[in-house]
């Protein structure tokens, strides 16, 4: 083995001579392979000295260390990571060095561990235990874990979101496990709280509420948790020595609080503030549920309104806190626009930064530290900012409420709230202050937020966030990066709060002028992470550096980030060449896509399975091929009749996105023609309206208690874009329920249509399939839900517009009594052929109805409503298919609708390519936006990059490209000759 010396040649060491001696200890302890591998390590230490320091203090503890490290790389590498890191940690291990083995242990160490499981693992607290002893369990528990979460966080397994909800599932198991054990020894004592019903006593109840960033999930490793405690109400107990449950849960909540903050041999578990309950430091400990209420609707003010957003209940009874969320929920969230939340909001945020501003320096005159939390444009100001955003759109939108602040803040860009430049600064900021934030605490388990004033001190924070792929990518360059993210998250606020008036609605911004080129976010961004895929996969890691990234660089980088601590991946990747192509095509072509893979990456298995098939462009999907959607291992448990109804609902939609996502992927890389990739979509949907049809049955007839649905079977018709087979991404689901004359059990099938509604559209913590709109159905949502096939029929004789006829042309049954279906719409249309059909005038008609719709929607919608727009293309088709109506077809897509005009010599050749190039183009720009964006636009995106993403879609799918042209350009082209086929069609 070469000499220490030698060995440490080249690390930037600040005590060599120190250094030296530790090594020479070290060496004496493990053998010569495992020294050579430290030096290694050591080279990529962010602080070397106190890694080999404190390695070499750790191996001197007891045969117990030496034998933890020895001939494990994987353990050295942690515990010298441990070591560099945090002080708090590295007495953890020392205090117990057989931890290290235990926290790498793969069952525990890759995934993250819910409250309940770590509940589970706390187990049982001896009820014998006073509290000083009980806390020392739940602080010993605490610092196993902590140690298990911080190498997940450190070793890059865990990314920011999943670290932070980790430690606030431990706090959650925490508290639960105090709480079980203070109140069966009260019950012991006291007996059981219990309230007056009518004639019968039940059980009282106790909630313990998190607010603030436990209760959004986000706590940090030295966080002080915030908490309410909320019982049910009077009464007395019921045991040997009955007191007022008020005194019963008194001394609950007094108990649980200490016992969490009581100092002991392993440290306390959290330091406990309890001023955000009512009344504050005035208010009783313990509030009764409608002393909350009350409080809540009469005297709360505007900021403890607002606090509730990240409120949830996080033990004992939780259905008891879920009741006081639910009826307070009007209060946080307004249905209407209100534009002095924001103005209540910013005052808060401003009354702030002046106490900031008035307090900047210390008591020896020094100007106080950046503070990563309450700097202008630090953590405060996002999570201000995403609230304030809540609170305005929360009320219409309940798909914007969550306590997390990077969940809401993807949930107000998703509903166009935010626009994407700004959604990717806020991202980015955030995610850097709160790693930044993670690595001051980590180092002594102390809750602070400012940058250490030492210089030494700085640049060893500097290195501490070089492993992260959002950190400096040079020493000496974290201050800067930091006023840089502050500037822009602060210019950001001011743009987005200050603009608001009661007059207007926010508006997505343009695309910030600051935000730094490609190439700079590649040279910053992904160097780090591809060394460390370089060790153990260089082929890989140089297939990756070789991708022609650029739009996509920043998410890249996180993608990057997440794979390293994702070894299966990296082998999944590293075995398939072709697999690493289409993952890059995607983060390039699509934002949607690309953060789609950062939050599920379980789903590049799924864009295996594609490579696996080798699909060409060539490759149809016509007719429907929905039954092989069943055959889907995945798809195989919503067949089993023991599955709860969430749970095959949860499933639906996780095979729905997985399916989704290899659709949009084979769409984007392989260039399928976008014709065959919405059929592909509409058959995906179909089959989700199929799953959802035998979910929704199974649910209603357990409610109902039978057996068997009433016959006849209900028909569930498909219209728009889904009856034609021309369903997207984003696209909602227009359905109509119809039964045959005199069918019995209407009550059971309006149950069951609601139901299936709900399978399809609610949002679950997998989010939502797609929307359901069921309102073609006559007197839209007046009507009956459910009505008989004769309803339709009268409506459509005697009352339906021509543009509620015109849109049954385009319907389809999807699910339930196919055949009955089929003959319905066949008389439905046959009504609408000889109502509107025969008309002399049926041009003029459709003319005026197309003016209409260009009036009414041709500015805000001008890719579909505007001249020249798709509508044109709808309308002669609709014409030509009317005056040749009598043939009834099952459904028929634009192409073959355009075919089927033409054999019936209604279209010149010449004129059936043309609708065909434009119709192609139409539908490849709208799925162009729909795939990168991941949601429709009625009009161009005002992004230049998303622009380019979109003329280099079209490249692949239309035949109409747009050149060295503006896209603008090339749409108002196309726009221009189908206006003037309109018109040599349809008249002036």
């Amino acid at each position: 083995m070469s000499p220490p010396s030698e060995l440490l040649a080249g690390i930037a060491l600040r005590q060599p001579h120190r250094a030296r001696a530790d090594l020479k200890g070290i060496a004496g302890l493990l053998p010569p392979k495992d020294v050579e591998i430290l030096a290694q390590l050591l080279r990529q230490s962010p602080d070397p000295d106190a890694a080999l320091h404190r390695l070499e203090r750790f191996l001197r503890l007891d045969d117990h260390a030496v034998h933890a490290l020895r001939g494990s790389p994987r353990r050295l590498h942690a515990a010298i990571t441990v070591f560099a890191f945090s002080n708090f940690l590295s007495d953890a291990l020392d205090k117990r060095p057989e931890l290290l083995a235990w926290a790498l242990d793969p069952i525990r160490f890759y995934r993250g561990l819910s409250a309940d499981e770590m509940r589970s693992d706390l187990a049982w607290i001896d009820p014998a235990l006073d509290d000083a002893k009980a806390a020392l369990v739940l602080a010993r528990f605490r610092r196993m874990q902590l140690l298990r979460i911080g190498l997940r966080d450190l070793l890059g397994v865990a990314e920011l979101g999943a670290v932070t909800l980790e430690l606030s599932n431990l706090a959650d198991a925490l508290l639960q496990g105090a709480h079980d054990h203070i109140r069966a020894q009260l019950v012991r004592r006291f007996g059981r709280p219990l309230l007056r019903a009518g004639e019968a006593d039940i059980e009282g109840g106790f909630v313990v509420l998190a607010l603030g960033k436990l209760g959004g999930r986000e706590l940090n490793y030295s966080s002080d948790i915030d908490l309410m405690y909320l019982h049910t109400g009077d009464g007395v107990t019921a045991g040997p020595v009955p007191i007022p449950n008020h005194d019963f849960y008194q001394q609950l909540a007094t108990r649980l609080t200490k016992m969490l903050s009581l100092m002991t041999a392993d440290g306390f578990c959290y330091r406990v503030d309890l001023r955000l309950r009512p009344e504050g430091a005035a208010g009783d400990l313990v509030t009764s549920l409608d002393a909350a209420v009350a409080y809540y609707n009469q005297r709360a003010r505007d900021w403890e309104l607002q606090m509730l957003i990240k409120a949830r209940p996080a033990a004992g009874e939780r259905r008891l806190g879920a009741t006081l969320l639910q009826m307070v929920r009007p209060l946080i969230y307004r249905t209407t626009t209100d534009f002095s939340l924001i103005e209540r909001v910013s005052e808060s945020r401003d009354r702030i930064q002046q106490q900031r501003r008035r307090s900047n320096r210390d008591r020896a005159g020094r100007s106080r530290p950046v503070d990563v939390k309450l700097e202008r444009g630090g953590i405060r100001d996002i999570e201000f900012l995403v609230q304030c955003l809540q609170r305005l759109h929360g009320g219409k939108d309940p798909f914007v409420r969550s306590g997390s602040t990077l969940f809401a803040l993807h949930r107000l860009h998703e509903k166009n709230h935010i626009s994407s430049s700004d959604y990717a600064a806020l991202s980015s900021a955030y995610h850097f202050l709160r790693t930044c934030e993670h690595r001051l605490q980590m180092l002594d388990n102390r809750q602070t937020h400012e940058l250490p004033r030492n210089g030494d001190q700085l640049r060893l924070l500097e290195r501490r966030l070089q492993g992260v792929s959002y950190g400096p990518a040079e020493p000496e360059a974290l201050p800067a990066q930091l006023q840089e993210h502050f500037r822009t998250v602060a210019a950001i606020y001011e743009r987005i709060i200050r603009s608001q008036s009661a007059e207007t609605e926010l508006e997505p911004a343009v695309e910030s002028a600051t935000a730094p080129s490609p190439a700079d976010e590649l040279e910053q961004s992904w160097r780090p992470q591809l060394r460390q895929i370089e060790l153990s996969h260089p082929v890989l890691a140089a297939a990756l550096a070789a991708l022609p990234i650029e739009r996509g660089a920043r998410v890249f980088a996180h993608l990057l980030e997440t794979l390293v601590g994702r070894p299966d991946l990296l082998d999944l990747l590293a075995k398939s060449p072709e697999l690493v192509a289409l993952a890059g095509d995607l983060v390039e072509c699509s934002p949607f896509l690309a953060e789609h893979l950062l939050r599920y990456p379980d789903d590049l298995t799924e864009l295996a399975n594609l490579v696996a098939r080798r699909p060409t462009p060539e490759d149809e999907s016509d007719p429907p091929n929905v039954a092989l959607l069943d055959t889907l291992p995945e798809a195989a448990p919503l067949r089993d009749r023991s599955l709860s109804y969430v749970d095959k609902s949860m499933l639906l939609r996780r095979v729905y996105r997985r399916r989704m996502l290899a659709i949009l992927a084979d769409s984007i890389h392989y260039g399928r023609p976008v014709f065959t990739t919405l059929a592909q979509t509409s058959d995906l949907a179909e089959w989700v309206v199929q799953r959802a049809y035998s979910i929704a049955m199974e649910a209603t007839l357990a409610e109902r208690g039978r057996a068997e649905p009433p016959s006849p079977m209900l028909q569930v018709v498909a219209l728009g874009r889904l009856g034609m087979r021309e369903f997207d991404l984003g696209s909602d689901a227009d359905l109509i329920f119809v039964l045959p004359d005199g069918a019995p059990n209407r009550r059971f099938w309006n149950v069951f249509a609601g139901k299936l509604i709900e399978v399809i559209s609610s949002y679950t913590a997998e989010g939502r399939i797609f929307s359901v709109d069921a309102r073609l159905r006559p007197r839209g949502r007046d009507g009956e839900l459910v009505q008989a096939e004769s309803a339709y029929l009268t409506y459509f004789r005697e009352h339906a517009e021509a543009w509620e006829a015109l849109s049954y042309m385009k319907a389809r049954t999807v699910a339930g009594d196919f055949e009955a279906g089929r003959r319905f719409l066949e008389r439905l249309q046959t009504i609408g052929w000889e109502r509107f059909g025969q008309s002399e005038d049926l041009a003029g008609l459709l003319r005026g109805m197309r003016a209409r719709l260009e009036r009414e929607q041709g500015r805000p919608n001008p890719l579909k409503a505007g001249v020249g727009g798709y509508y044109d293309i709808d309308f002669i088709l609709l014409y030509l298919r009317l005056r040749n109506a009598g043939v009834f077809f099952e459904y028929l897509s634009t192409p073959q609708r355009i075919e089927i005009v033409r054999a019936y010599g209604s279209l010149s050749d010449e004129q059936a390519a043309q609708l065909r190039r434009a119709a192609v183009f139409f539908r490849a720009v709208d799925h162009a936006i729909r795939a990168s964006t991941g949601h429709s636009s009625a009009t161009l995106p005002a992004s230049l990059a998303l622009q380019e993403t979109i003329c280099e879609l079209l490249g692949r799918w239309s035949a109409v490209q747009p050149s060295s042209q503006p896209l603008a350009a090339v749409v108002e082209g196309v726009r221009s000759g189908s206006r003037a086929l309109f018109r040599q069609i349809l008249g002036d």
